[in-house]
């Protein structure tokens, strides 16, 4: 492998010489008369060849692929078949039969589907195109990624109870039995070939992976001599999933002097495949490298392993991993696609040359082996043969082999082993069972070697128990003939023993390193899940025997487990540090569903349940220790009890044996047993092989004491008891009771103290339940004992311990919703829990699901219940989620003691079932505490009610009631009292029901009997306050009591009918509410008539005040300076009905709307806006964009937008400047103290503690210190400029005029002198405030001085040296002479304010908005002096105004009236900035630009000025703004200063230039638009009018002008005008805004309306153009425009354009058309495979789509792969191989797409950063800067999470566009959840696919995600979610 470019010529011809053709090789071969021959012709050929071709220094080679094929693997095809392999293998096929098993073999990330419906657990799974042919797909079915490893299941009969296969793996007739030989129809002599060399070469990849010693070659291979090519070794580094990337590249940069990119490489592909070679040298200087790596990694963890091999070992090493593979091929089924995949791995050691080479070769030959497999089923069964041969040197099989080895590879080799099982043994049934056994019978030692290995499960030969023990046969045979449930438990407890404590043989588990191989070798405890998921149909004495075995072992496990994690009240101080209890739990919820199933087989057959009962109290009693008894008395009554104390002895919340115990025991009732049965408790245990007979079996008491132990820590942690056992014991409780635990936890804790309420003496069972709660002695003291200080300590608190007791007694009563413990169906507890969990609040479909417990196919049921409990409600908005909400018949059901209720939960429940008993009408005093009668229990459990009728239940409810009535505080609680009634109110239901049964219950007599009896105290509290609110409850017990007593027939005379409790009266609630209702509308009727007053003395002011009227602050700001015909009436006395115009000699007058006084957010001082004052500023963002682009491909790097000249803005906007503001106000010095003080604390921070900042303050940005909105830069808010009014020198120049002018600028710039050393002078920097502007226009202009004024208001004298700006280019005896003499008129003079100049402050903030918009929009850094800081003023005001506009357009709301004000003043202020910026910079370079921009119009192709441009070329609207901008700066005459009067285009100039470029926008759309004749647009027998024939001649003339030659068919007339009135409406909306903002002129009421149908007349009116298009190429009236147009149709750069690909109107831009249904998405786009993966083993890590262009790129690392169209979307995006892999074999872990273009990236980590504009950069990023400017969506395709980006080290995850069918996002990332527009028929989305449910297309979601991305609101979207949300992630540079 250390091969120079120098000798590869010199290898190529070595090659040529040494190696024989294919056919000559086969033939030598073929002359071996028996297999040891054969077998050393074999070695020999490799020991020659392999080295000479693996030689590559380079992991991946190209080079090597095709040679080892070519020269090696090829050759082997030969020999097999004896000629050329594919025509052999063409004649073969033709009787060939393949196996019905589909068997493709997933890769990490690939699609796969399980039918819910169908599928016999949620491990039978089919690929995709198995799905689509196949009868799930109309089924309910579940999406999911595979982790690889697993393989399709189409066409196994015991994976599916329907429709087992699709259409293209149905069952072969030709092949009716499965155990007809494969190789029946294939020669003898292929067989024999075949055989021996599969043999020789499975064998020679064993010792090439399998070998001890991994550094030697085996003697066979091992070169004859050495030579210095051959003496060549490499430091081969491994992965050991321990140390981090940083860690190895600091390491190879110490050892090989890597660079950083290329230890990043190398690191890369460590991770990936699992060694790479990090240094090709000699001996010496590659344990040079080792030691140094050892030495440097050593220092953190553990050395990385490193080992110097000869390279030939590699090298057969290497071809053996290719030969397998290449075995599996062979073997395969025929049509197959089987591909290599890997995770992570790494390692250290020096290796001969050779060895590498053998060993990469290795894996070469395993794909080979794969791929050549596929072709026939009979090259499979040799390969499966071979396999379970003995491997040579050795007694173990070569499958045993690999798997004894299979920790020790790395994990391109165990990968190649694994795949190889899976393609060939696996697909066999024979060989199949044949692996099982021998998985099976090395079960324990696999099994160690993962506990102690480091590599993922999915990397382990242990992960392929998945495709064995789901099987029902074979994992029904394995547990008859290998005892297969012994060996996984026995294995576990042995691997685990040493986390057992040697005395009590209890777990004790540690924090460390030393759990780790506890927490690995759970995975067994899944294998155990797989073999019970399948129940056996028929029970016979070996399946009992072999089943009993394993629930022995289980048992044992189970002892281990009772106890474990005890815990002892802290005392006097709190603990130091929490003890080690995740295991446990961990433990706990893995062993969950294997107790479950355990129980179902236990429970399915008589004798195995008494066996397993018998079995289990055996094991209950060995656990169980032996206690002191006490005898405890309360009442008058004595009993029993064990002395123990939870508060003084450890208790835990593991006793898994009496819980297995319960659930035995609730079975029981299936076959008509019980405890009492006779014969079912063990008399004698076999123990210490002797008998022991038992001298008494488990009683009741014992059984509980556990359980009752459990509640009363939870009692008292809840009472805050135990405090000072810190988290580690709440945590504990916590999933004691959560749904992921309480199954087998929490409820068989209560079913067990149910069965001791049903075997022992009611009142003996009460007795022990208040002795072991600490109660008695409370109960015993009286009212008036509260108050001694003795009976604090006994007190404590012990009432909310009392409410915890009564608590567990309501639930032990009520909690009969479990088939065999009551008479219900086996939907009933899963009913009651969806009540309940709705009765908190209305809940999603994923909500719900959440909170319900799993079965072992990870589902709920909740579809079979909810229909009959709640309704749906769709979502009412875009944002929300679709709920269920309880139906108004099912609130009654509601019981407010639900056992699995929280604390709050219960309190939230509450809340809820009043609410919505008030929504529905009904009112509620206490009635939700009424009990409803439960369902009767099964016969084993009917004594629990006899609880309700014993002595110690009234006694307790006695003492209740009495310190009700006498308490005043510690002994009594309002919720103490409210469960005690609940508890009576059961007694009388149970009572009512048993009434007709022998033995009814005798509540109501025995509360009934003596003076003090229980009915008295009930009666005492009617009148009590307090227990007002249980007024209903009192009103139903007492309405009970009469119905029961009256039922009975009982009733004594001297009975006291039961006293109702009152009511309030509704009539005093019905005056109050009237009350209320009148004091309201009073103040209402005087709130209208105190703002009629107000609205009419503002009115008469107005009328009074007419001159007052343009100063006048206006407040409201509802429609941005509209004006109605009411407001032209009152404020100018006009006719109601005036026209309103922005431009021309008839503008309108101006209304100013805007607020002239505003407040400061940091310091509340309110300011009034002036150019002279403090300078007012908006937090703003500016953002480089293209958004609006029309063409994605235009991606100008950093070196060439250094030079880059944006004057002209391209016609399809490929790129603009984008700000936007928050609208909030602040003075500019506050924001620049507040921004310092930001920097410098960012300074001070350390840095290593410093968190990740949501904006990156380096680039200036900071968050608005009010809205906490991301900004970058401050805009300052601009005051109106004041006009200054000056008589008229003769009339306004016509528009012919005017345009003759522009022919003279045209001659007059040809003679100036443009060279960069006359106009590129050095701009001289403004400094002082009271410096001013001198303008002299030519003959006939006014001169105006202007001088600032000191405070006093005394004039200023200018400074005699006032700073003066750069020497004009253009002299003023050039105008001279071609200028009118009224020109003039034509300009307005204006002024900052009266009388005042710009202040300095406000310079200021003119030139930071200026720098920071040339920064940003041109990627560029900072330059105060560059001439194109006001080019990039002018674009950001046009493109903010298009793009405002296009906003407006896609959220269909109408061009004015619609803007939020923060909008309107940002457009204002930005307009206001564009025409300052003109007169604050280099007035030579404003100049050049003018005359730049009006050479558009010049019929001369040459220029002085640059390139000619072309109108085809230009954005027209953006040059508008320019020319509008700067124009009056052309006629400046002499030298000019800062100062306050300022020369801008007055209306009627606006007009002329509008007209203008409107004309040449026209003029574009009718040279490329496409206008197309609509015959139903017009009669085609209308006449045609003379204005109209002239429009279809102009049309003719300007395309005669253009292309030269008149156009084949000419459109009508009317064709021609509503084209063009349809296509220029977007031009005309723009300039409506522009004028809009600039001019202050109110818009027409009519334009507040979407679309009108007149808007086009409404705008041209508005902008006085004519409405007629015709009108405006009257050439007839106006020939210098005639002249015009005729040379820029005549210019050669226009005509050079005509045939490139354009268009007009600017074209809205769209997210990606996405499919329907999301498994589209996930079908074509998973399985794009990541750039730099490299090798055929790695996967793409992170594939992210753009949904903006649809690009698919690896986020982080890789670039971009392609642009796909939109047709192409929904081809091959999961198929597709990253650019960067050098293989078509390698997937990408995540693709993203980018919805803007539809590419796929890969988008995880480091393997495929790319470099841009010097910056490295993972793919996403890179990507989302060549495609929008570094704004990005990406859409994770197997995860289905959105990827926003807002910049490249600035991005989070989103909620993705795709929900499931109940309307739910599933969610993978933790991630910002922003609903996304795939949807379930609930409309919630499913992040991460967890739920797999079925998604299609939310149109409103995505359409909501696009109005995101017009908007420019991502930036500020991403850091307002990581903002407001510290658990997401801010991932840089993905």
């Amino acid at each position: 492998m250390a091969a120079v470019p120098e000798q590869v010529e010199d290898i190529n011809s070595r090659l040529l010489e040494t190696l024989k053709t294919p056919g000559a090789i086969s033939q030598q071969w073929s002359q071996c008369s028996d297999y040891r021959a054969l077998q050393s012709q074999v070695h020999g050929f490799l020991r020659d060849a392999v080295p000479l071709i693996f030689r590559s220094p380079k992991v991946f080679s190209d080079a090597e692929d095709g040679n080892s094929y070519d020269k090696l693997l090829y050759a082997l095809e030969w020999f097999i078949f004896s000629g050329d392999p594919v025509k052999a293998v063409k004649d073969l096929k033709k009787n060939d039969t393949p196996s019905s098993f589909c068997g493709r073999v997933f890769k990490v990330g690939e699609p796969n589907y399980s039918c819910r419906d169908c599928a016999l657990d949620p491990t039978c799974v089919l690929c995709i195109d198995c799905f689509q042919a196949s009868g799930h797909r109309n089924h309910r079915y579940k999406m999911n990624t595979s982790g690889g490893g697993g393989y399709c299941d189409c066409g196994d009969v015991e994976a599916w109870t329907s429709d087992p296969a699709c259409d293209k793996h149905l069952p072969s007739s030709e092949r009716d039995n499965e155990q007809d030989d494969p190789l029946k129809d294939f020669p003898e002599d292929l067989i024999r070939r075949g055989s021996y060399l599969f043999q020789i070469l499975i064998n020679y990849c064993n010792k090439m992976f399998n070998a001890e010693n991994e550094e030697v070659l085996p003697e066979e291979v091992r070169p004859a001599q050495s030579s210095s090519e051959e003496d060549s070794y490499c430091t081969m580094l491994f992965n050991d999933e321990v140390h981090t990337y940083d860690q190895v590249i600091d390491a190879l940069k110490r050892a090989v002097g890597s660079k950083q990119k290329e230890a990043l490489e190398l690191a890369t592909i460590v991770d990936k495949e699992g060694r790479t070679s990090v240094r090709n040298s000699t001996f010496r200087e590659c344990e040079s490298a080792k030691s140094t790596i050892i030495t440097h990694t050593s220092r953190q963890l553990k050395p990385l392993k490193v080992l110097v091999m000869h390279s030939s070992v590699v090298a057969h090493q290497d071809f053996a991993l290719k030969l397998m593979e290449w075995l599996i091929t062979i073997s395969a089924q025929l049509g197959i696609s089987t591909h290599i995949h890997c995770l992570k791995p790494l390692k250290v050691l020096v290796m001969h040359s050779s060895v590498v080479a053998h060993q990469d070769f290795a894996l070469k030959l395993m794909e080979w082996l794969i791929t050549i497999s596929a072709q026939l089923d009979g090259l499979r069964h040799l390969v499966c043969e071979k396999l379970m041969t003995k491997a040579s040197g050795t007694d173990d099989t070569i499958v045993e082999c690999c798997l004894f080895r299979d920790s020790k590879l790395w994990k391109a080799a165990r990968t190649q082993w694994h795949e190889l099982l899976m393609s060939t043994m696996l697909l066999d049934n024979k060989y199949k069972k044949e692996l099982a056994i021998l998985v099976t019978k090395h079960y324990k030692r696999i099994q160690s070697d993962y506990a102690h290995d480091d590599h993922e499960h999915s990397m382990s030969v242990t992960a392929i128990t998945v495709q064995v023990y789901t099987v029902p046969t074979m994992g029904l045979m394995l547990v008859r003939e290998q005892s297969l449930i012994k060996v996984i438990v026995r294995s576990f407890l042995d691997i685990t023993h040493e986390s057992r404590d040697p005395v009590t043989g209890k777990y004790v588990f540690t924090r460390g390193s030393a759990s780790v191989p506890v927490r690995r070798v759970m995975t067994s405890l899944t294998d155990l899940r797989y073999v019970l998921s399948n129940k056996p149909q028929i029970w016979d004495a070996q399946v009992r025997s072999m089943v009993m075995e394993g629930l022995e072992a289980f048992l044992e496990l189970l002892q281990a487990v009772h106890g474990m994690d005890s815990v002892v009240r802290a005392v006097g101080h709190h603990i130091e540090y929490d003890p080690e209890w995740e295991i446990g739990i961990h433990l706990n919820i893995q062993l969950k569903v294997c107790i479950t199933l355990f129980l179902e087989w236990c429970t399915a057959d008589k004798k195995m349940l008494i066996n397993s009962y018998r079995s289990t109290l055996k094991a209950y009693r060995q656990t169980f220790n032996t206690m002191n008894e006490i005898n405890v008395s309360f009442a008058n009554h004595t009993t029993t009890c064990f002395r123990y104390e939870v508060s003084h002895r450890p208790v835990s919340i593991h006793y898994a044996l009496v819980r297995f115990l319960a659930g035995l025991h609730v079975g029981m009732g299936k076959f008509n047993l019980s405890y009492l049965t006779e014969g079912l408790l063990p008399q004698r245990f076999y123990v210490a092989g002797r008998y022991i007979r038992i001298q008494q079996p488990i009683q009741p008491i014992e059984m509980i004491e556990e359980p009752m132990r459990v509640q009363v820590l939870v009692a008292e942690l809840h009472a805050g008891q135990w405090r000072r056992n810190g988290y580690a014991l709440v945590n504990q409780v916590f999933f004691y009771k959560n749904v992921k635990c309480r199954e087998e936890m929490y409820d068989r804790d209560i079913q067990m103290l149910q069965v001791g309420a049903s075997l022992m003496e009611p009142d003996d069972f009460i007795l022990c339940l208040l002795n072991r709660f600490g109660l008695i002695r409370f109960l015993e003291v009286s009212g008036g004992e509260t108050g001694h200080a003795e009976m604090q300590e006994i007190l404590g608190p012990k009432i909310e311990i009392m409410e915890e007791f009564l608590q567990l007694l309501i639930i032990i009563i009520c909690e009969r919703y479990v088939v065999g413990v009551g008479e219900v169906e086996a939907d009933a507890g899963l009913r009651r829990e969806v009540l309940h969990q709705l009765c908190i609040t209305s809940m999603a479909h994923s909500e719900l699901v959440k909170n319900l417990p799993e079965d072992y196919l990870h589902e709920t049921g909740v579809e079979k219940v909810i229909s009959s409990l709640a309704n749906y409600k769709k979502p009412t908005k875009v944002t929300e989620k679709g709920k269920y909400e309880l139906k108004k018949e099912c609130l009654k059901e509601y019981c407010p003691y639900y056992y699995h209720y929280s604390r709050t939960e219960l309190s939230k429940s509450e809340d809820h079932h009043r609410q919505r008993l008030e929504r529905e009408g009904v009112k509620d005093n206490g009635g939700m505490f009424i009990p409803q009668l439960p369902p009767p229990f099964c016969q084993n459990f009917k004594a629990v009610v006899k609880l309700l009728d014993s002595k110690m239940f009234i006694c307790l409810l006695k003492v209740i009631f009495h310190r009700a009535i006498v308490s005043k505080g510690r002994l009594w609680s309002e919720n103490l009292f409210q469960k005690a009634l609940h508890l009576v109110g059961l007694a009388l239901l149970e009572e009512e029901r048993s009434l007709e049964s022998p033995n009814p219950l005798r509540f109501t007599d025995r509360a009934s009997r003596r003076e003090k009896s229980l009915l008295k105290l009930l009666q005492g509290m009617v009148g009590n306050p307090k227990v007002a609110s249980c007024g209903d409850l009192l009103n139903w017990i007492f309405k009970k009591f009469d119905e029961i007593q009256v039922s009975k027939g009982t009733v004594p005379p001297e009975w006291e009918a039961t006293v109702q409790v009152e009511s309030p009266a509704p009539e005093i609630d019905t005056k109050a509410e009237e009350e209320r209702t009148r004091k309201a509308e009073q103040a209402r009727q005087r709130r209208e008539q105190i703002m009629a007053q107000m609205s009419a003395m503002q009115k008469k002011f107005i009328r009074g005040n007419p001159e007052l009227f343009e100063e006048t602050e206006q407040q409201s700001r509802d429609r941005a300076g509209s004006i109605t015909s009411m407001d032209v009436e009152d404020v100018e006395g006009h006719e109601a009905h005036v026209s309103l115009r922005a431009v021309g000699p008839n503008k309108s007058p101006a209304v100013l709307s805007e607020l002239q006084m505003v407040t400061c957010i940091l310091c509340q001082e309110e300011e009034k806006l002036s150019y002279s004052g403090k300078a007012m500023v908006y937090s703003t963002f500016v953002q480089r964009s293209s958004v609006l682009s029309n063409s994605r491909d235009k991606y100008l790097p950093t070196s060439v937008l250094e030079k880059y000249d944006p004057l002209f803005s391209s016609w399809d906007v490929a790129f603009g400047c984008h700000a936007r503001t928050c609208g909030h106000v602040m003075h500019a010095t506050c924001w620049q103290s507040f921004f310092d003080a930001l920097v410098h604390r960012e300074r001070r921070r350390v840095s290593r503690f410093r968190g990740e900042l949501n904006y990156d303050i380096s680039k200036n940005q900071f968050m608005c210190p009010l809205c906490e909105t991301l900004s970058n830069t401050v805009l300052p808010i601009l005051p109106p400029l004041h006009t200054t009014e000056r008589p008229l020198s003769g009339a306004i120049p016509s528009m012919d005029e005017w345009l003759l002018s522009l022919k003279s600028a045209f001659n007059v710039q040809r003679t100036l002198d443009l060279s960069p050393k006359a106009v590129d002078k050095p701009a001289a920097r403004v400094t002082s405030p009271s410096s001013y502007r001198k303008r002299t226009l030519s003959e006939g202009a006014a001169t105006e001085e202007s001088t600032e004024s000191d405070k006093d208001g005394d004039p200023v004298d200018p400074p005699k040296s006032a700073p003066v700006l750069p020497t004009l280019i253009c002299p003023s005896f050039l105008w001279k002479q071609h200028l009118p003499a009224n020109f003039s008129n034509l300009l307005e003079i204006k002024k900052p304010c009266n009388g005042d100049a710009i202040s300095q402050t406000v310079q200021d903030m003119l030139k930071t908005f200026s720098q920071a918009v040339y920064s940003i929009g041109l990627r560029v850094m900072p330059d105060s002096d560059n001439e194109r800081i006001p080019l990039m003023s002018w674009n950001v005001c046009a493109y903010t105004i298009q793009s405002t506009e296009i906003l407006l357009r896609v959220e269909e709301k109408p061009l004015f009236g619609a803007l939020p004000a923060r909008q309107c003043d940002t457009l204002r202020s930005l307009v206001r900035h564009a025409v300052l910026s003109s007169w604050l910079s280099n007035a030579a370079n404003i100049q050049k630009y003018v005359l730049r921009l009006l050479s558009v119009f010049d019929k001369n192709d040459t220029t002085q000025l640059g390139l000619p441009q072309s109108i085809l070329d230009i954005d027209v609207f953006t040059m508008m703004v320019s020319l509008l901008s700067s124009y009056p700066a052309l006629y400046q005459v002499e030298e000019w200063y800062v100062g306050s009067v300022l020369s801008l285009p007055g209306p009627t100039l606006n007009l002329y230039m509008l007209r203008l470029c409107f004309t040449v926008h026209l003029l574009q759309i009718i040279l490329l638009g496409d206008i197309q004749d609509n015959s139903d647009s017009m009669d085609e027998d209308t006449e045609v009018s003379s204005k109209d024939q002239n429009l279809a001649d102009l049309y003719s003339m300007l395309w005669q002008l253009a292309y030269g030659s008149a156009p084949t068919t000419v459109p009508k007339p009317w064709t021609i005008q509503q084209h063009l009135g349809k296509a220029s409406l977007p031009f005309l909306r723009w300039s409506a805004l522009y004028f809009h903002f600039l001019t202050s002129v109110p818009h027409p009421i009519e334009l507040e309306q979407v679309s009108p149908v007149n808007e086009y007349e409404l705008l041209c009116e508005y902008l006085s153009l004519p409405t007629d298009v015709a009108e405006m190429f009257d050439f007839g009236s106006n020939p210098a425009m005639n002249e015009l147009i005729q040379g820029v149709c005549g210019k050669q750069v226009l005509k050079a354009g005509l045939h490139m690909p354009r268009h007009f109107p600017l074209k809205v831009n769209q997210l990606i058309e996405l499919p329907l249904d999301y498994m589209e998405v996930m079908n074509d786009r998973s399985l794009y495979v990541c750039p730099k993966t490299g090798a055929t083993q790695s996967e793409g890590r992170a594939p992210a789509m753009c949904l903006i262009c649809g690009t698919v790129v690896c986020s982080v690392c890789c670039y971009i792969i392609s642009l796909l169209s939109i047709s192409q979307l929904s081809q091959d995006w999961s198929y597709t191989d990253c650019p960067k892999a050098g293989a078509t074999q390698s997937e990408g872990r995540a693709p993203a797409m980018c919805l803007i273009c539809g590419t796929v990236v890969c988008s995880h980590s480091y393997c495929c950063q790319v470099e841009v504009d010097g910056e490295t950069l993972g793919a996403c990023s890179a990507h989302a800067l060549k495609c929008n400017e570094g704004t990005g969506i990406f859409l994770r395709v197997r995860d289905c999470v959105l990827l926003l980006m807002a910049s490249r080290n600035n991005s989070c995850s989103y909620t993705p566009p795709y929900v499931d069918e109940y309307g739910e996002p599933d969610h993978g990332l933790s991630s910002c959840s922003y609903t996304p527009p795939y949807m379930d028929e609930y409309g919630e989305p499913d992040h991460g696919l967890r739920r797999g449910n079925p998604l299609h297309l939310s149109m409103e979601r995505y359409s909501e995600l696009h109005k995101m991305w017009i908007s420019h609101d991502i930036p500020a979207e991403v850091t307002r979610r990581l903002e407001s949300n510290n658990n997401l992630l801010n991932i840089p540079n993905i």
